[in-house]
């Protein structure tokens, strides 16, 4: 991307965002005078100068000028201290304290984190990965647009969707979507099937030809009774990605080695019920993905039960064997 003035300047607030998140963490041996647990103005204007190459004299102009841009824009967090003996910290609003776990859950904090993303992406330094299915899209930012007005305006919608699974194309009629979201490294369209009353899922980069459904006088179809969506509680049974809401949940018990816990709750965090740390309990509508993950840990992860998910992981283990039991024709040839 071009060099831009804007984006550039927009950069610089993020940075500081995060010298105030972090009370300059990471950069201390930039900082002349330190004060340990908080950061001034004038500590962020020296990292200002070492991590940007000098590029301008100072950096103070720009720092009192992000400190009152975040408090304008973010109704829940303000920056407070500015030239305070505590330096400069983020506070919540209503409570006045430092919440740090729920500023990164803030709307407005999670946007600059997804800007600052992209901003990097365009430099190099990140891989936006996340975004490949995107573009597999004809019209990206157009879709989103109608998407977005489509869940806020409750406007029933119909596409064409290519499964995988299935390797066919089928006609979704008469879907209200409410939700997009990016689950298990996959974006999905989250809606209410009108003709069938359910919620569903589809994959983005499977839809395709997306219309808006017209009433009898032209105009946008809207569901007036449209259930609330709970994303929570849609998730509730699924291990994956995966959402078979019409099949029956299964709980499965995994037997897991001493000292694994934290690691296996940093991936799947609120799933299922520990019972102790060594014996964990997940209940599914796809109980494959659960094979697939005690796969994965390469026989560290013991099925307890049920019978019929041990039966099940069992025959996939007899299909492997019998894969390499088979004997390579090197006479054989592969036709490309």
């Amino acid at each position: 991307m071009p060099h831009n003035k804007n984006i550039e300047t927009f950069e610089e607030y993020l940075q500081i965002y995060g010298l105030i998140e972090s009370k300059g963490q990471y950069f201390q041996k930039y900082i002349r005078k330190i004060h340990p647990q908080k950061i001034t103005q004038k500590n962020m204007d020296d990292i200002m100068m070492a991590i940007n190459n000098g590029k301008i004299d100072s950096y103070e102009g720009r720092i009192k000028d992000a400190i009152p841009f975040f408090n304008k824009v973010n109704e829940n967090f303000m920056v407070y201290g500015r030239e305070r003996p505590k330096g400069c910290i983020f506070i919540n609003k209503n409570s006045t304290k430092e919440e740090s776990k729920n500023l990164q859950k803030d709307p407005v904090y999670k946007t600059f984190l997804m800007s600052y993303l992209s901003i990097l992406a365009d430099k190099g330094s990140v891989n936006m990965n996340m975004l490949r299915a995107w573009e597999e899209l004809e019209f990206p930012l157009a879709f989103l647009t109608f998407i977005d007005t489509a869940i806020q305006d409750k406007i029933v919608i119909r596409f064409e969707y290519f499964s995988d699974r299935k390797q066919a194309t089928s006609q979704v009629e008469r879907f209200v979507p409410v939700k997009l979201n990016f689950q298990d490294k996959y974006w999905f369209l989250i809606g209410r099937k009108l003709d069938d009353d359910i919620w569903i899922q589809y994959l983005l980069y499977g839809i395709k030809n997306v219309v808006p459904v017209l009433d009898k006088d032209g105009n946008f179809e809207k569901c007036k009774h449209l259930p609330k969506f709970d994303l929570k509680k849609f998730y509730e049974n699924t291990f994956g990605s995966a959402m078979l809401n019409y099949t029956d949940p299964v709980t499965i018990t995994l037997q897991i080695p001493k000292g694994y816990r934290n690691a296996i709750s940093k991936r799947h965090n609120d799933i299922g019920k520990w019972v102790d740390d060594e014996t964990w309990e997940i209940t599914t509508c796809a109980p494959n993905e659960v094979i697939d993950f005690v796969f994965k840990w390469g026989g560290h992860i013991k099925i307890l039960s049920p019978d019929t998910v041990i039966k099940q992981f069992k025959e996939r283990l007899k299909v492997f064997n019998e894969q390499y039991k088979k004997k390579r024709n090197p006479n054989k040839q592969i036709l490309l």
